[in-house]
């Protein structure tokens, strides 16, 4: 897998608002893991069920609904897990490809292991 992007090489250009989270989606591999070459269709298709990425703007009342103990709700920054076939996709002014979800739609923090 290519991996979660990481924040510093995420600007989408547009902040969320509402009860929305903008993420961005772990790209999907160009090859399978014995080398061969994924054609387009099939990539389309995988790009839309991704569940993996990381915030990167959350709208001011996002996670509002819930009570989070304290210093739990998912921020900016948080590598994710989300509803597949979640949201709206977008490019952003980065060429990276972003979701911009509800914030129900998030299932939770992936905990990273630090480098």
């Amino acid at each position: 897998m290519a991996g979660i992007p990481d924040l510093t090489d995420c600007k989408p250009g547009i902040r969320a608002t509402g009860f929305t989270v903008f993420v961005a989606v772990e790209p999907v591999e160009e090859k399978s893991k014995g080398g061969v070459f994924i054609p387009d269709a099939v990539r389309d298709k995988e790009v839309m069920v991704q569940t993996r990425g990381r915030i990167v703007s959350v709208g001011p009342v996002a996670f509002d609904f819930a009570d989070f103990p304290e210093g739990t709700e998912p921020t900016i920054g948080n590598a994710i897990t989300f509803a597949k076939l979640a949201g709206v996709r977008f490019k952003g002014d980065d060429g990276l490809d972003y979701r911009a979800i509800s914030d129900r739609d998030v299932f939770g923090i992936i905990e990273e292991m630090a480098a």
